[in-house]
């Protein structure tokens, strides 16, 4: 690239590497940047390349021929993952019109109107994926859900599973199953779920929050609190990651550093309720009592359910 700013299969296979990295805003430049040359720069060299969609070939091209919806698309899933919607959906809007025929084109503006609240479209994407390609596990599994509501644990945890043997490479499905193992208490299984997340993205707080909490139900407090820094370092304002790692101090006994790390979840949410219970158990504990008893009357304030228990041993009264 320094030599050959121009160069076409460079420049296209330094962006594709930047968004299996996650790199999203520099892969976004390079694409960008990849749309406004020309159709060939005279290099001599074409590279053929197979684009892949749940491990089947979607498309053989060169970087010298016409790519525009494949970058197309690429383009729509870095915004979605930017949670630029309205911009992703008009990037997979010009990827239909050069390609109508492509199932994972509507899947992917399905996804982008799922995320943006937009219901009906959603349903509209996901019907169509499934004419192009029935045997899309995640259309079948977000169409049941949009359609009527969440469907069985035991369907949602197959279809998932379906869906990650086909694409391997999308976070975002080993972390939906994460949560669905997490709500069946299967926290081993969910933590190599959010594990596998992490490795394809270790960009995203809550993988992080999300993993923390299942060591920490496997008694590895030292990992919860390993991962629940780690998802402060990548956003210091996740009021939850802040909860959540003052949680695993209470249980540590380390109450002046937990009483801290509530605090700090109250400034960044100051309606946060749980926030204020919970800090209320650490300055019992700490001995604190009066103002355990302000925060547990403040939790109250806000529609935390409060133990009576808890509130007259702190309180008195």
């Amino acid at each position: 690239m320094e030599q050959f700013p121009n160069h076409r299969e460079a420049l296209f296979s330094r962006s594709t590497l930047r968004f299996q990295l996650s790199q999203y805003e520099l892969a976004r430049e390079d694409f960008v940047t990849l749309l406004r040359l020309p159709a060939s720069t005279g290099t001599g060299t074409e590279s053929v390349y197979f684009e892949l969609s749940g491990g089947a070939t979607q498309k053989i091209f060169t970087a010298q021929s016409d790519v525009r919806s494949v970058v197309f698309n690429y383009l729509g899933q870095i915004d979605t993952q930017l949670k630029y919607y309205t911009r992703a959906i008009t990037y997979f809007d010009s990827c239909i019109r050069l390609d109508p025929a492509r199932a994972d084109f509507f899947l992917n503006r399905g996804l982008a109107y799922q995320q943006a609240g937009d219901k009906k479209q959603a349903i509209s994407d996901y019907q169509r994926t499934l004419e192009l390609n029935p045997a899309s596990s995640l259309a079948q599994h977000n169409l049941a859900v949009l359609l009527k509501g969440t469907p069985s644990k035991a369907e949602s945890e197959a279809l998932l599973s379906k869906a990650i043997k086909e694409d391997p490479r999308q976070a975002y499905l080993y972390e939906e199953r994460g949560h669905l193992l997490m709500s069946q208490q299967k926290w081993a299984a969910a933590l190599q779920d959010f594990t596998k997340a992490i490795e394809l993205d270790a960009t995203d707080p809550d993988f992080w929050i999300n993993r923390a909490i299942c060591k920490e139900h496997g008694k590895d407090l030292g990992g919860a609190l390993a991962d629940l820094t780690q998802a402060i370092r990548i956003d210091a304002t996740h009021e939850k990651a802040w909860l959540n790692r003052g949680n695993v101090l209470t249980k540590m006994n380390r109450l002046r550093e937990a009483i801290e790390d509530y605090t700090v979840a109250i400034t960044h949410y100051p309606e946060y309720g749980l926030a204020f219970y919970n800090r209320c158990i650490a300055k019992q504990k700490a001995g604190a009592l009066r103002e355990a008893c302000q925060d547990i009357t403040k939790a109250e304030f806000l529609g935390v359910a409060v133990d009576e228990k808890v509130r007259v041993a702190v309180c008195k009264k």
